[in-house]
């Protein structure tokens, strides 16, 4: 299975890195473990990821019981134009541990959720980590990753997927991503409502892609022409209904 490792970057010349470690096949190897790496730099320095979202600016909502949990909840509401993005964060109110994280994004425009998801945290440890976790990657020769590979995933997310959950700002990744499939596709849609509702279908098979790809499995999945396209669409070109 894929590791993601992020290093945080110190200033001044060190602008810290991301690394992603995977087994790669070709001719001449079989799943050899190879290092992947994507420096930082003076406008996006890098910085270790957290597992746990930022409640500064949540608002406390008391108790309530999760799966039979008595949780303390924290809530905060985005909103940008017509879309409405909430975050959820629920916290056992005995032991304080971290036990569920959802965001549940509305789009009044085209009636219908543009987004959701949700984490589930097991088996918290508050114990210290042993140090040689952190240095996975010493003993290898990490190489750029190809972009060719993965064109419309950001870099951020391919080296840290847990970034695109926690961090709050996924949505601008998607849509830089998007905006590259429609120019390579050559995309015009007939309205903005069109173009909200493809953004949706193509933000879903992205992550499918993705999640595939982060398996480990025997092959790798990558998105075509077709990533901005229903079900039901496809099933039509295909001579189904």
């Amino acid at each position: 299975a894929a590791k993601t490792v992020q290093r945080k970057g110190k200033g001044t010349q060190d602008f810290g890195a991301n690394y992603k470690i995977v087994p790669v096949s070709n001719e001449a190897v079989l799943n050899k473990l190879t290092c992947f790496e994507v420096d930082g730099s003076k406008d996006a320095l890098m910085d270790i990821q957290h597992s746990l979202p930022d409640i500064n600016s949540f608002k406390d909502l008391g108790l309530t019981e999760w799966r039979g949990i008595k949780c303390q909840v924290y809530q905060i509401i985005d909103q940008e134009g017509d879309k409405k993005s909430t975050y959820t964060y629920y916290v056992n109110a005995e032991t304080q541990h971290p036990v569920h994280y959802e965001m549940f994004g509305y789009d009044t425009l085209i009636g219908s959720h543009f987004d959701k998801y949700t984490i589930d945290y097991y088996n918290y440890d508050e114990n210290p980590i042993d140090s040689s976790l952190f240095h996975i990657t010493d003993d290898m020769q990490c190489v750029g990753f190809p972009d060719s590979e993965n064109e419309h995933t950001s870099p951020r997310v391919l080296f840290n997927p847990m970034s695109e959950y926690i961090n709050r700002h996924g949505e601008d990744d998607f849509e830089s991503s998007f905006e590259n499939f429609k120019e390579q596709h050559e995309r015009k849609y007939k309205d903005e409502h069109e173009h909200r509702r493809r953004l949706k279908i193509f933000r879903h098979n992205n992550r499918y892609v993705n999640t595939r790809n982060r398996a480990g499995l025997t092959y790798t999945m990558k998105l075509n022409k077709f990533a901005d396209r229903s079900d039901d669409e496809l099933r039509v070109l295909r001579g189904r209904r």
